[in-house]
């Protein structure tokens, strides 16, 4: 992460003449917090997608357990019946 460690960020945008929206104000003030408030974002969306893959991981792991333990059949049904469910899902419909 870029950010990671540093104590601190220069704003090294300039703006010499103001042009209509494109203010001292909204470069230097609102720029910079929108820029804050997308890291926040970002930091939420990459924590949020960590815990989503280790619990995906829990899940794969108990799931491979209870297969273990079925006939050939019934394991290869519950993985193709969970496999078209996965594609109907990630697959839009027209």
């Amino acid at each position: 992460m870029p950010l990671a460690g540093a104590y601190g960020v220069v704003n090294t945008v300039s703006l010499y003449v103001e042009h209509g929206q494109e203010t001292f104000h909204a470069i230097h003030v609102e720029a910079s917090s929108s820029f804050s408030l997308a890291l926040r974002i970002s930091l939420l969306a990459a924590a949020l997608l960590a815990a989503l893959v280790w619990i995906l991981r829990l899940l794969v792991r108990r799931l491979i357990r209870v297969l273990a333990g079925l006939s050939g059949l019934i394991a290869l049904s519950i993985l193709l019946t969970i496999l078209v469910g996965i594609i109907l899902f990630v697959i839009p419909s027209p």
